[in-house]
């Protein structure tokens, strides 16, 4: 599916937010510009992109990655994406990956 900027951010916004991440978390803003970037197939890999969001918002790598994860682990707060996606959690930590959490919602997106 083609996307223009709107719709494309319209379209990453819903899934956060059905995913309990809210605007008022550092990791939605973060989240929002690396799904902008993964979806727009600019090739890079996740730590890539990382550099790429940090760059965008003057802050390091490691923080962007950090808030990211933060905002997930929150999620899983709530029941319905703990029951929906918690067998994907790692059998060490029970913890999902941001990898995976990302790759989720692109399909989510792009299935919708």
């Amino acid at each position: 599916m083609l996307y223009n900027g709107a719709m494309l951010q319209d379209d990453i916004k819903k899934a956060l937010i059905c995913h309990h991440i809210f605007p008022n978390k550092k990791g939605y803003k973060y989240l929002l510009y690396v799904m902008e970037y993964a979806i727009e197939g600019c090739g890079k890999t996740l730590s890539e992109i990382y550099v790429l969001v940090a760059e965008k918002c003057g802050v390091k790598p490691n923080s962007v990655e950090k808030c990211i994860s933060d905002s997930i682990e929150s999620s899983f707060d709530n029941a319905f994406v703990a029951e929906k996606y918690g067998f994907l959690a790692s059998a060490d930590n029970g913890k999902i990956t941001n990898k995976r959490f990302v790759q989720i919602l692109i399909d989510e997106i792009h299935n919708k």
